[in-house]
């Protein structure tokens, strides 16, 4: 039988609102160990299991990205994205 595609799980996608973030937010990657692919203009698709260290790299450089799907409810606590709190800069 021919496989013809492959389906990943468990992997994470930051997804910029401009191609320009998306441009800031590989130069503020680049130094962390991680196996980012960039998809498109303003995606990245990255391991789950490394998105703890990325989002800490991206808070330190003032970047506080919304986390959404079952990572942001294992971390956060809540049962649904709608239930959890919003949170601002001022939050962190």
């Amino acid at each position: 039988m021919r496989e013809g595609a492959v389906v990943h799980h468990d992997v994470a996608v930051i997804a910029c609102d401009t191609a320009v973030t998306l441009k800031e937010t590989l130069h503020r990657l680049a130094d962390l160990d991680v196996d980012a692919v960039t998809v498109g203009d303003r995606h990245v698709v990255l391991p789950a299991n490394q998105v703890h260290r990325v989002l800490e790299r991206m808070k330190e450089f003032g970047q506080f990205p919304r986390l959404v799907g079952d990572g942001a409810r294992a971390s956060t606590g809540t049962s649904s994205d709608e239930d959890a709190p919003e949170t601002s800069e001022a939050d962190e």
